[in-house]
């Protein structure tokens, strides 16, 4: 130690005790097999709790453990707990819903694939200074349909939806139009827009873009309070 050397004796083997003991397993991170396993559930799209049937014990193990009061080692598939699955399950879902690491670049490669793979109609605004209000916009073909025959809409504001991709402490808001669906007689969702600020210029951009890129010819326009909207 004084030279700046230190010597460090590896001991591999666990020769004076069982690491499948009960204290041990409880103390220690999951085996690399129990984690490999919880990986291929969640790749099997499996949820927590068909997880959790699947790790259930038979009758005869139950047995087991009431029959002897010494009995001191338990599975190791005993110790996963839900939130080992969580983590992979929120790991699966962040891979698949990110096309980069960075929020706003993931953003817009997501409506770029939206309008060339999937013909969608979409408006990606963001102020070059990053001050600014943005504006993310995107109707599928089908909602276009429905919205071109359209003569009421109904436009809501949602507030607190997600956070911004230029301020992560900024909350932003989700407008709707909502119309009748003549095949159904009922509501449906025809178009969407996410900002991160709720003012009027943001509105006439939505509403202009709307304009000159679809065929619409509403007749009435139902809004709620918002004095942006009217």
């Amino acid at each position: 130690m004084f030279n700046g050397s230190v010597n460090a004796k590896y001991e591999w083997q666990h020769a004076y005790h069982d690491p499948l003991t009960a204290p041990d397993l409880t103390s220690s991170r999951l085996p690399k097999a129990i984690k490999d396993w919880i990986n291929e559930q969640v790749e099997s799209n499996k949820d927590w709790k068909a997880i959790k049937a699947t790790l259930r014990l038979s009758e005869t193990n139950l047995d087991a453990f009431d029959m002897f009061e010494s009995f001191s080692k338990i599975p190791a598939g005993l110790l996963v707990r839900y939130v080992d699955v969580q983590n992979v399950i929120f790991a699966k879902m962040n891979k698949l819903s990110r096309k980069s690491s960075v929020n706003m670049e993931s953003i817009r490669l997501w409506m770029n694939d939206m309008q060339d793979t999937k013909h969608y109609s979409t408006l990606f605004s963001v102020d070059p200074d990053m001050n600014g209000p943005f504006l993310v916009f995107w109707m599928s073909p089908w909602q276009k349909i429905i919205f071109e025959n359209a003569e009421e809409w109904c436009i809501v504001s949602t507030h607190k939806t997600c956070k911004s991709f230029v301020k992560s402490t900024v909350d932003c808001y989700l407008y709707t139009i909502v119309v009748r669906n003549k095949a159904t007689n009922k509501g449906v969702p025809v178009c969407f827009f996410i900002t991160n600020r709720e003012v009027t210029p943001v509105l006439v951009m939505w509403l202009n873009w709307v304009k000159d890129n679809t065929s619409i010819h509403p007749q009435r326009i139902m809004i709620d309070c918002s004095a942006t909207e009217i």
